[in-house]
């Protein structure tokens, strides 16, 4: 079975205008003036820590959680995407790449701006307030989104090891199949090989 299918997407249920640069607006969020809509994306720009957060009333259960946010800010500043205390940077991306919404649009469509944070909650949550913040410090303080989804992945999820599994597994490969390392045999060769032959 896919790692997926064992996630609850509870987007549709808990996130009010989950997309909203695809909606058109920011209903249900709670913003700092400034934010302007082009190419389905929202931006800050010279706006000093321009947040859009939103409170998500539904109690959720004890358990861990992934929160996506389809977004980015330049690659010299710091945005955060935030679930409650729990936050990451979201990506940046370099002026000479992206530099308009419609560069950063064509840029999400090559499966860029994907920001996933994992996060765990000891206990039954109300009001567990989600969200982004654009840099405060740095030159115009550029930030764009467009969607944010949740997903609950259960008390022991194994999908949070699936990443470390895959890095080990591809570095196993590339060991395996490096001409420099031709020379390992017996009893190492033969563990990697086992060990690749039964991920």
């Amino acid at each position: 079975a896919n790692i997926e299918d064992a996630q609850i997407d509870l987007t549709a249920a808990l996130i009010d205008n989950p997309a909203p640069g695809n909606s058109g607006n920011l209903d249900y969020w709670t913003n700092t003036d400034g934010a302007s809509l082009q190419n389905n994306l929202w931006e800050y720009w010279q706006v000093a820590g321009g947040t859009t957060t939103q409170n998500i009333a539904t109690a959720l259960p004890a358990g861990y959680y992934t929160l996506t946010a389809i977004a980015y800010t330049r690659d010299n500043m710091t945005a955060t995407l935030h679930a409650g205390e729990n936050t990451m940077n979201i990506v940046g991306v370099n002026s000479n790449t992206v530099n308009t919404r419609s560069e950063g649009d064509a840029w999400i469509a090559q499966g860029n701006g994907i920001n996933k944070l994992q996060f765990k909650l000891n206990e039954s949550t109300t009001n567990l307030e989600i969200g982004l913040t654009a840099d405060n410090t740095t030159a115009d303080y550029w930030m764009c989104w467009r969607s944010f989804e949740l997903k609950y992945l259960g008390t022991n999820p194994v999908s949070l090891f699936v990443s470390d599994y895959e890095e080990a597994l591809a570095a196993a490969n590339t060991a395996n199949n490096d001409e420099a390392n031709a020379n390992v045999t017996g009893s190492e060769k033969t563990a990697i090989e086992k060990a690749i032959a039964d991920k």
